[in-house]
């Protein structure tokens, strides 16, 4: 269809710049057929005006079966979780805005495009962007996921709890090289080789959480590395259940808890919550991180919970500011 290199092939730039250095192309042109002759979100029908409710397009492009669709750079997709056509509501207050249940994998390449959630309020529940379960994988890159919030605010003041992706059996999956404002965790449920990679947080509620999948399946393989994360709301890092053969090396989290905590000044949240609680969290690495509080706030550095075993800590940095 609109592929122009075989096999419906669209090579990243470093695996063209070689032959390109022969025909003497500008890597400018090649990046303008790269985008021209790909799907992009336009050709589902999003606007990216950043006012224009976007919601139908990218649930068409998540149903179209494509597997490589990319954002249009400056382009801003407003989606919404009360969007006609869409699922609402499931489980206990939590609210989704694009859905898919199947087999598929998806590539979607944000080329610096944002997408953006403002129907979020606080108190009404957990709100999640993308709720996806499929055997294939589910890879995100260059993107801006924008959520609904005042920078530095605490959770009362404008920080409602906001989930990016909800991931099942989304085995090989890649969430990598993306910033995160305002809404940030990947919630796993059984998904195996799945790297959560090179993304900023600021202001999230978090960067994951895991749990089992149905009775007894694990998240394994878990790669969670590069990552920068400032001002989390609760755990940065949890592996809350089920989860084994994971590591977590070099990444750079910065204020956890950060909320207005004096309702609830005996609730210490950590950096990085190690523990299951039904089924355990074994065979780990937590290497190379650097954690620093410098907010007063109540913090854990690296908990350790029931349930947990097999566990190397080495060559981390813990910098508690005073009062913290």
């Amino acid at each position: 269809d609109k592929y122009i290199f075989p096999g419906g092939y669209i090579p990243a730039l470093s695996e063209v710049l070689d032959a390109n250095n022969y025909i003497r192309w500008f890597v400018s042109d090649v990046e303008v057929l790269r985008l021209h002759y790909a799907f992009t979100l336009r050709d589902f029908g999003a606007v990216g005006n950043g006012s224009t409710d976007d919601t139908a397009a990218l649930q068409a492009a998540i149903d179209s079966g494509v597997s490589c669709i990319h954002g249009v750079p400056g382009d801003t997709y407003l989606i919404n979780g009360l969007a006609v056509g869409s699922p609402t509501t499931v489980g206990s207050g939590v609210r989704y805005a694009l859905y898919y249940s199947g087999t598929a994998s998806f590539e979607f390449i944000g080329n610096g495009a944002t997408i953006k959630r403002t129907d979020i309020t606080y108190g009404t529940g957990v709100d999640e962007y993308f709720k996806i379960i499929t055997t294939g994988s589910v890879k995100f890159s260059g993107w801006t996921f924008e959520g609904h919030g005042t920078p530095g605010s605490t959770v009362g003041a404008g920080r409602p709890i906001q989930y990016v992706f909800h991931l099942e059996t989304a085995n090989g999956s890649r969430i990598t090289n993306n910033r995160f404002l305002w809404g940030g965790i990947t919630e796993l449920y059984g998904c195996t080789d799945t790297w959560i990679c090179d993304n900023l947080y600021e202001d999230t509620s978090g960067i994951t959480n895991t749990f089992k999948h149905g009775a007894s399946t694990y998240t394994d393989g878990l790669r969670i590395s590069g990552n920068r994360a400032y001002r989390s709301e609760f755990d940065v890092i949890d592996l809350n259940d089920a989860t084994r053969n994971f590591v977590i090396t070099d990444n750079y989290l910065e204020d956890a808890n950060y909320r207005d905590y004096t309702s609830d000044s005996i609730d210490y949240d950590e950096f990085i919550d190690v523990g299951g609680t039904s089924l355990p969290v074994y065979n780990g690495i937590i290497a190379n991180n650097v954690l620093r509080e410098a907010t007063g706030r109540p913090t854990r550095g690296i908990y350790l919970k029931q349930y947990s075993s097999h566990i190397i800590i080495a060559n981390n940095v813990l910098s508690w500011d005073a009062g913290s």
